[in-house]
């Protein structure tokens, strides 16, 4: 902990607010001031809206402001707090023995990660802020986060910064001051006066005072109460019994209506002649109370934002029940304050480590599984996923579903000619799979057949199920391919790093990727481009001729093969200098950096980016090469997968063009497209993107 002597402005501000305490500890030694009187709270920045921290925390472990807390502090204990870093685009979840997860994860040798954020939950509850202190090595890096009472820290205005620092006072009563860097503030502002912080406690003082009379009231009641059960009482001109009669009457009583030992007790009593009993309340006029208490008890849940069965109150509660109200309070209360959290840690923790690094929590909120039930009927109905499809996306094995590989439909669901034999889901390899080629028959009508054959062919439905066939089939084999170049570069890269000797140079660590890449990848392309351009062509000529993958083709794929390449190796490169960087100023060996540097290269996740990406591409391009080299189409129309998926810019469903002139894409975009998935298109329209092309027939 550093020790720094606080400006001038700062003293004078700490004797205001010490003077400020002694008379409100004087007003409190004379009476127990309820919270909604008890002032607000002071501190260097300014006067809050709500009382002190000390009596906030003290009334916030009592009654139902702690059966609110409980819940919620526990749940956000049960999290962990996840870092990510971009590569390549992509957000990445670093290793577990990253420094700032390592100490995310092991704040220290008392409080442990659970501890830490149970009180940061108690505290963000009780007055609206939470404070961690960064306790750091020899080298400046941070290495225990240890949490400070908000009740004995405040802020304190700077210079040139809002904040230059926090004042603490310790368990010794003396003050130290600490620089803005040593400390993490997670706050929520009062909205009106923006330095300070609120919570919820606070806000509900007057609530508050008003349940806790009522209990003072009610204890009050039951511990002096000395109303009798019944009284005895004589008709007019009764006599009054002697004093040793009414005692023996008494003692009669006891031992026969006693609750548990009496002798006639469930028995009807016998009253003297000229006397009736008369039943006092049991709880003296406190019944009224309790409809108070109930109202009181809603609105505290409701403020802290905890269904009442999680609270612990009996309420209706089944299977949907626990599971509605345990999402209700996950995304309605706990997932702003993990948000709270994790934005203060990105914000004043992670840059110590790395400026790009991102802070977030683990996913706990549930999924409205109504929701995804009804979206994978509507998509099931609609064609967009198939039953495969949905069971992957439900992290299940869709190889248990063999039936289910294409989308639901029926013959209806497609443009039918009347001598269409296809159902709905079979994708056609080619031409042949239409039948016999109808230059071996000559029926009445022949011109007409034929149009209406190619046009079921190259209808939207169809074409989109041979781009889904085509990911099938190439994706895998292209992703494993990818994969394969990446871990024979990361073997070469710990190889020549290990071998390093002084200074470390990216250029005698990196080999580039193109060799590999061209040799190992380029020929799945090419086997995709021919096989796309196969069915194009013979699906509009059905002749002898055949589609041919050409030169210019091949040499096209090389170069753009040698572009993907490019932008690979920028990347890496680029990883590979932070990575340096790190270790170099983190005084890390050669052996360190090898090590941590090896598990992140394993952890590499655009495979499957860049082969749906290439695959997309040699596809595409395999259809207007195949569409081109028939000459029997008028132009080309850009068609969309029709989800919620599609681009803004790539809303451009149905437009035409003609051969060899370029599509317009929409906003936000200003590009222009031979074809979806263009190479020369930009990485925002051009990675992960399903359209696809359809030929444009003349009657």
């Amino acid at each position: 902990m550093s020790i720094y002597l606080s400006v001038d402005l700062a003293n004078e501000l700490r004797d205001e607010r010490e003077e400020r305490e002694r008379q409100a500890q004087q007003r409190a030694e004379r009476l127990d001031v309820p919270i909604h009187f008890a002032g607000p709270g002071l501190n260097l920045i300014g006067l809050g809206n709500q009382p002190r921290h000390e009596k906030l925390l003290e009334e916030g472990l009592k009654g139902w402001a702690a059966i609110a807390n409980r819940p919620i502090a526990d749940r956000l204990a049960s999290l962990r707090i996840l870092v990510f870093e971009m590569i390549q685009d992509e957000r990445v979840q670093v290793e577990a023995e990253h420094p700032l997860q390592v100490v995310l994860d092991n704040p220290g040798p008392i409080f442990s990660r659970q501890l830490l954020l149970m009180l940061t939950a108690w505290h963000l509850q009780a007055v609206g802020e939470a404070y961690w202190q960064k306790v750091s090595d020899g080298i400046g890096v941070t290495r225990q986060l240890w949490p400070i009472p908000p009740q004995n820290i405040a802020p304190v205005p700077g210079t040139e910064n809002v904040i230059a620092g926090y004042e603490v006072r310790t368990g010794r009563g003396d003050t130290l001051f600490l620089p803005e860097n040593e400390v993490v503030r997670i706050w929520r502002p009062d909205p009106s006066s923006i330095y300070s912080s609120i919570g919820v406690l606070g806000p509900q003082s007057v609530e508050w005072d008003a349940e806790r009379f009522r209990m003072e009231h009610l204890r009050s009641h039951f511990k002096n109460d000395a109303t009798p059960r019944v009284a005895i009482v004589g008709d007019s001109g009764a006599p009054a019994p002697e004093p040793g009669v009414r005692d023996a009457f008494a003692a009669d009583w006891r031992n026969r209506y006693q609750g548990r030992i009496g002798r006639d007790r469930g028995l009807p009593a016998f009253i003297p002649p000229g006397f009736k009993p008369h039943e006092f309340s049991a709880h003296g006029g406190m019944v009224d109370l309790v409809p108070l208490g109930k109202a009181a008890s809603e609105q505290f849940l409701a403020a802290y934002g905890v269904p009442g069965s999680i609270a612990g109150m009996m309420v209706d509660v089944n299977r949907a029940a626990a599971e509605t109200a345990q999402f209700t309070m996950d995304q309605n209360t706990v997932l702003p304050i993990a948000m709270l959290v994790a934005g203060a840690l990105e914000q004043q923790l992670a840059p110590d480590f790395d400026e790009g690094l991102l802070v977030s929590f683990e996913d706990f909120v549930a999924s409205d599984k109504e929701f995804l039930l009804l979206r994978e009927s509507q998509d099931a109905a609609n064609k967009i996923r198939s039953g495969q499809q949905i069971l992957r996306d439900r992290g299940e094995d869709p190889d248990e579903a063999p039936w289910a590989e294409f989308p639901v439909g029926s013959i209806s669901d497609l443009p039918y000619t009347g001598e269409d034999p296809f159902e709905s889901g079979q994708v056609l390899e080619s031409a042949d799979d239409l039948g016999p080629r109808f230059d071996t028959v000559e029926p009445s009508g022949y011109h007409e057949l034929r149009l209406r054959d190619t046009r079921a062919f190259f209808s939207k439905e169809r074409a989109f199920e041979r781009v889904l066939q085509a990911e099938r089939e190439f994706v895998p084999k292209y992703e494993r391919a990818v994969a394969g170049v990446f871990e024979a570069q990361r073997q070469q890269l710990i190889k020549n790093l290990k071998k390093a000797s002084g200074k470390l140079r990216i250029e005698d660590l990196f080999e580039e990727l193109e060799t590999l890449f061209i040799d190992r990848v380029l020929p799945l392309s090419m086997r995709a481009m021919e096989k796309s351009g196969t069915q194009a062509f013979d699906g509009l000529l059905r002749a002898e001729a055949k589609f041919a993958l050409t030169k210019a083709m091949t040499t096209f794929l090389k170069k753009d093969a040698a572009r993907t390449v490019k932008r690979i190796n920028k990347a890496t490169k680029a990883f590979l200098a932070r990575e340096l960087a790190q270790g170099v100023a983190a005084e890390e060996s050669i052996d360190q950096i090898a090590t941590r540097m090896n598990k992140r290269l394993r952890n590499r996740k655009r495979s499957r980016t860049i082969a749906r990406t290439e695959i997309g591409k040699a596809n595409q391009q395999g259809q207007l090469a195949g569409f081109e080299q028939t000459g029997v189409t008028s132009g080309k129309k850009w068609n969309t997968s029709l989800d919620d998926d599609v681009r803004d810019a790539h809303q451009i469903d149905d437009q035409e063009r003609a051969n060899g002139e370029l599509f317009d894409l929409g906003f936000p975009s200003s590009s222009q497209a031979q074809h979806p998935l263009d190479p020369s298109l930009p990485p925002e329209d051009l990675i992960n993107c399903r359209c696809f092309l359809t030929p444009v027939l003349d009657d």
